[in-house]
């Protein structure tokens, strides 16, 4: 079969030619034809009128009688008086108390006698004393073996510390004496001029 025997039936369109522009499917729009030109040549007069300036003191001479009256403060009675009185008591000692906690103690020491007087002062009843491991220990022997177990740790992790920073100062040292050595050891020979470039 070739390209002659096939016969195909085109529907005909109006197909705009190729400088033609189609025609517009929508209906045009009423009133945007309608809109008035301007016209260049009839300029409109506008009308200048001076405005007199008028001082500042006139303008503001009667403004303190416009202004509103001012209220007067009711005064307090006196069982306001007594209660701010008391506010004020109350928050003395609440700043009081948080300027003593806020300070820093000196030592752990003075913290666990601190801690110790306060218990005491109070006066309460001990708790019976607790047995452990067969051994009958009161509150008091056993916050002293506490205390001295946590001093004991703390002056073990200062001492720690201490030799830590020995040890650490001397490899310092030693790295500084090697370094210093083998500058010395590698330092380039002046003969060879392009010795320096491979290092």
């Amino acid at each position: 079969m070739s390209d002659a025997d096939i016969d195909v039936d085109m529907p005909e369109q109006d197909m705009p030619l190729p400088n033609e522009q189609p025609e517009d499917p929508l209906p045009p729009t009423e009133g945007v034809d309608d809109m008035p030109e301007d016209d260049e040549g009839q300029d409109e007069e506008v009308e200048m009128k001076i405005k007199e300036i008028v001082p500042d003191k006139e303008v503001f001479s009667n403004a303190e009688a416009q202004a509103p009256p001012k209220r007067k403060k009711r005064p307090i009675s006196e069982k306001q008086r007594e209660h701010l009185a008391k506010i004020r008591v109350k928050a003395l000692e609440s700043k009081r108390a948080k300027a003593k906690a806020n300070k820093k103690p000196k030592s752990a020491k003075k913290v666990y006698e601190e801690k110790v007087e306060d218990e005491h002062s109070d006066e309460e009843a001990e708790p019976p004393p607790q047995k452990i491991g067969g051994i009958t220990l009161s509150q008091d022997q056993l916050r002293q073996l506490q205390y001295e177990a946590i001093y004991g740790y703390d002056s073990m992790r200062k001492e720690r510390k201490a030799k830590k920073r020995e040890a650490q100062a001397e490899e310092k040292a030693r790295e500084k004496t090697y370094q210093a050595v083998s500058r010395a050891v590698n330092r380039p020979v002046d003969d060879d001029g392009w010795g320096v470039c491979f290092q």
